[in-house]
């Protein structure tokens, strides 16, 4: 018994493609099929022969072949089966699809912290499962407590990739380390401000406060590519927890970290001075034109010996000092990463697609509408209350 396409078509009420796997299971239905007709045709023959040894004639099947009462039911069924097969073969299909589209949705929110060129993985966080730093959104209420965008901050709780019997590592690997978001490069060490290391908890992060583990030994390293010229400009702290670090080591380097603050603020004190007495030579000068004792093309060097800054102290590379030449001192110092936050500017277009309800958004639109006055102001030196102040009263 043969199969056509023609009759397959006629008795289901949908036609069907079937692929390779699928005209594999109609041979094989057919197969069957067949065997089974073959045994009812002989079963009923025999059936004849007792019948006419006996003297008995079945008038009604003299001429006429045998009738199968199965050939109605099972074609549709058939065809059923191979529909069945192929939806099957689709929803698993698209289950699969739908699953790569997840794992590749994780992966654009992944924050790592790993060796070069991105291996191996030390820590890992969720940028999604992050948040705005709550002392950093105080400058949003408050403008005079930040005037740099930088100063906004997306925090991001890490936790230790576990290798070998603890999830830490030594302290030595975090003089080459690089902070990835999503697999793509954000900054190295390369980047990090060695004079600005802090040591303590940074406040307002609640990924450092979490449980009950002990963060007094805590550390905040800066990360900066502003100064290097990068484009779009990209910013992170990343703390650290450096375990039972001796006592009398730990204490040196927060008097080292003080220092190097009183050296920055001196040294910030200076350069604000020196504007101001160049602002007043200028001046000064503009006045000698305007009484013709000099005249504007005359060139006056602008330069300002330093000499009253010798006495200036350099301010030492903490981070350095403290994953290079302490790791070698105490080559047995374990640490774990605790949390990164990154600079809500550099992640801005993250942060918008994420959705959280109406009062994330709320917040969410504060602080970018922070970051778009500050811009402003230093573009056009207004920002955008004053001018839209500006335009009211006009």
């Amino acid at each position: 018994m043969s199969m056509s396409d023609k009759s397959i078509s006629l008795e289901c009420s949908e036609v069907v493609i079937l692929d390779a796997s699928a005209v594999t299971v109609v041979h094989q239905a057919d197969a069957a099929n067949v065997a089974h007709h073959m045994n009812r045709n002989k079963d009923r023959g025999n059936d004849r022969s007792a019948s006419a040894a006996e003297g008995g004639v079945d008038h009604n099947n003299f001429n006429t072949p045998p009738k199968n009462d199965d050939d109605d039911g099972e074609l549709p069924n058939l065809a059923k089966l191979v529909a069945a097969t192929i939806r099957d073969r689709v929803v698993l299909e698209q289950m699969e699809e739908i699953r790569v589209l997840r794992a590749q949705l994780g992966a654009s929110h992944r924050v790592e912290i790993t060796g070069t060129n991105g291996t191996p993985v030390y820590a890992r966080g969720c940028f999604s499962k992050g948040d705005f730093n709550s002392v950093s959104l105080q400058s949003i209420e408050n403008p005079e407590d930040s005037a740099d965008e930088t100063g906004l901050f997306w925090d991001v709780g890490l936790e230790m990739v576990e290798s070998s019997d603890s999830k830490t590592v030594s302290l030595n690997v975090l003089s080459n380390i690089e902070i990835r978001i999503g697999g793509i490069l954000y900054v190295t060490t390369a980047e990090v401000e060695g004079t600005s290391m802090a040591f303590g908890i940074r406040p307002g992060n609640k990924f450092d406060l979490r449980g009950e583990r002990d963060m007094t030994r805590s550390a905040v390293a800066e990360f900066n590519t502003e100064d290097n010229g990068a484009a779009g400009g990209r910013a992170a702290l990343l703390t650290f927890h450096i375990r039972d670090f001796p006592r009398g080591h730990w204490r040196s380097l927060q008097s080292v970290a003080m220092l190097n603050r009183s050296i920055a603020l001196r040294q910030q004190e200076r350069e604000e001075q020196r504007d101001e007495r160049r602002e007043v030579r200028q001046v000064e000068r503009r006045e000698r034109i305007e009484m013709g004792e000099i005249v504007p093309d005359d060139v006056e060097s602008d330069y300002e010996s330093d000499a009253d800054d010798e006495d200036d102290q350099e301010p030492l590379d903490v981070y350095n000092y403290l994953t290079l030449c302490l790791s070698k001192r105490h080559p047995g110092q374990q640490t774990d990463m605790t949390s990164v936050s990154l600079c809500v500017k550099s992640v801005r277009g993250r942060i918008d697609n994420l959705s959280r309800g109406e009062d994330f958004q709320i917040i969410k639109e504060k602080v970018f509408t922070k970051i778009d006055d500050i811009q402003q102001k230093e573009l056009y030196g207004i920002s955008l209350e004053e001018e839209f102040a500006t335009l009211n009263d006009v």
